[in-house]
């Protein structure tokens, strides 16, 4: 023993140690297959929530104004005719 390392030899006769080794390595490809899942997983989810945000600027650009401005207050537009007809009427 020099420097503190020790070697040990032991027959592998029915392929334990070379099982044990195969299976630590699939363990480790295991994980590591679950990182990349998990990484698939993160970017759909942002490639999914990018596109309904361009989806929904697409569908804010596109539409017509719906408010009219009375009395420095903002009207829907239903209430745009109410206020029309109430207006002739007291004429």
């Amino acid at each position: 023993m020099y420097g503190g390392l020790t070697a040990s030899w032991g027959a592998d006769i029915f392929g334990k140690k070379r099982s044990d080794a195969d299976a630590a390595r699939y363990a480790a490809l295991g994980q590591q297959e679950l990182a990349y899942g998990a990484q698939m997983l993160v970017a759909g989810d942002i490639a999914d929530n990018y596109f309904k945000a361009r989806a929904a600027q697409g569908r804010l650009k596109n539409r017509r104004p719906n408010r009219y401005h009375f009395f420095g207050g903002w009207c829907a537009t239903s209430k745009v005719g109410l206020r029309r007809d109430m207006s002739a009427a007291m004429k």
